[in-house]
């Protein structure tokens, strides 16, 4: 294949993607960007080749409790961009074979088991921006149905995300005292109208 040039849950905090083509030029994601994409170290007998990029975001943190996060997922596009098809990933794991984790700000790769994308978390506790390259994905192109002499064009989206462990938690923080938004129930720092306002609010919202 020719590369052209040209248990808890992660909840989104910010919707917007991005993209690259290989090759091409950076854009942008609440400070995120990506660049310097190319395709490169194909193997023709496990009919893979690999995606590696520089990643770089703001105000990333990872504490005891959770941690933010980028999903980067890859799309191809077999006719010059008309349209664009969701590229699957070699093996699921915490940094699989064959990926890299790059250089700069330590970082996992988590791929998830239906393998069509990949976490991006720092992998020690610290805050700060992320700086980070030569990350590199396997991209499984032959389970895409893909042949050795097919030409793609490729773009890396991503979205910032934040994990959430399983069990109760305070909406803006770990810390009661530090939230946005404190736990309803059984929460002693709220008053009877407080709670009855909150929760109005949090049914309102479900509602809609």
């Amino acid at each position: 294949m020719k590369k052209q040039s040209s248990a808890g849950i992660f909840m989104f905090i910010f919707a917007a993607a991005f993209w690259l083509i290989a090759g091409g030029r950076a854009a942008f994601a609440n400070n995120v960007t990506i660049g310097n994409i190319a395709l490169s170290e194909q193997n023709t007998t496990e009919k893979t080749v690999k995606a590696h990029f520089d990643v770089y975001w703001e105000h990333s943190w990872r504490n005891n409790i959770n941690h933010d996060a980028l999903w980067l997922f890859i799309k191809y596009s077999k006719d010059s961009g008309i349209s664009w098809a969701h590229a699957t990933l070699k093996t699921a794991g915490l940094n699989p074979p064959g990926c890299a984790q790059g250089t700069g700000t330590p970082l996992d790769i988590v791929v998830p088991s239906d393998c069509k994308g990949a976490f991006l978390r720092r992998s020690e506790n610290g805050s700060g921006p992320v700086t980070t390259t030569g990350v590199k994905l396997v991209w499984d192109w032959n389970a895409d149905g893909l042949a050795v002499t097919d030409r793609v064009r490729v773009r890396i989206f991503a979205v910032e995300m934040v994990y959430v462990g399983a069990g109760a938690f305070y909406a803006g923080d770990y810390a009661a005292t530090l939230t946005a938004v404190a736990k309803l129930a059984n929460n002693p720092a709220l008053t009877p109208e407080q709670s009855k306002a909150l929760s109005e609010t949090a049914t309102a919202v479900s509602d809609e």
